[in-house]
């Protein structure tokens, strides 16, 4: 059984997800009845077409983050350019403003109070410089002993330099820490190149075939800590 007393997390897609409400709100605006719960799925549909070794390999979070949004207007009936551009531009007015990652479930708050009584925990985020800025808009600093923004520190995840940043913030030995993430080959095979353990957020098993530790949702962080 392994002593584990440094947790890290992802940000977006782990502790906070994407606004659906207000992407729904957006497309109804422009004629499309599209539910927050079918926008879920489809984000869940649209993941691995991102999450893949070569994809990572040439491109930057930036990029992939309007391939993103692009694929998942796209599955959600979106084929005008014209109302995807719209719709789109109104997106990225939003991240640039608050952060479309901002949907915080009522869970969360209180599970992160409870795995601070027991462990270190920290952020290793691919994020634009405003990370703190929303963790305090949505009250969550404040269970956070370490948090490494990507644009802050000049470097992204899968490179291991981001998660020697992070393990040294916190004074944590990799043997001892585990990341929990929702991209394999940016999460999962990041932590690994630090001799991290890495735990894969896969709601809609997307990774049956991956190595590693998989879980539905953060919350499951607890019984699967149990495991190791």
């Amino acid at each position: 059984m392994k002593n584990i007393d440094t947790i890290f997390l992802d940000a977006g897609s782990t502790l906070v997800h994407i606004n659906m409400p207000f992407i729904s709100t957006l497309l109804k605006e422009e004629g499309y009845n599209v539910s927050t719960e079918m926008l879920t799925q489809i984000e869940y549909k649209t993941k691995p077409f991102l999450d893949r070794d070569d994809v990572v390999k040439g491109s930057t979070d930036a990029s992939r983050w309007e391939t993103y949004f692009t694929l998942i207007l796209k599955q959600a009936g979106v084929t005008d350019k014209n109302t995807l551009s719209t719709i789109f531009a109104k997106i990225k007015s939003y991240h640039d403003k608050y952060n479309i990652w901002d949907l915080l479930l009522p869970t969360v708050p209180p599970l992160l109070s409870r795995l601070k009584k027991n462990y270190m925990l920290g952020i290793i985020s691919n994020s634009d410089g405003k990370l703190d800025k929303l963790l305090i808009r949505l009250d969550l600093k404040k269970y956070f002993d370490t948090i490494t923004d990507s644009y802050v520190v000049g470097v992204e995840k899968p490179d291991r330099r981001i998660f020697d940043t992070a393990l040294s913030s916190a004074k944590a030995k990799p043997e001892n820490s585990v990341y929990v993430g929702d991209l394999y080959y940016i999460d999962i095979v990041g932590a690994r190149r630090v001799g991290m353990e890495g735990i894969l957020i896969d709601p809609a098993d997307n990774h049956k075939d991956k190595d590693c530790l998989r879980i539905k949702n953060v919350e499951e962080v607890e019984s699967i800590l149990k495991k190791l």
